[in-house]
């Protein structure tokens, strides 16, 4: 099962994240792929 953050990746061809969602790193990541991709 992928979480939105790897099909995320995976859509964008990034390697997929193991850690937690919630993790501090993962959740930053995924935040600033959001504003990246928001431009």
């Amino acid at each position: 099962m992928r979480t939105p953050l790897n099909q995320l990746l995976a859509n964008t061809g990034l390697p997929l994240q193991s850690t937690d969602p919630e993790a501090p790193f993962a959740q930053n990541y995924y935040c600033t792929a959001v504003r990246s991709a928001a431009r």
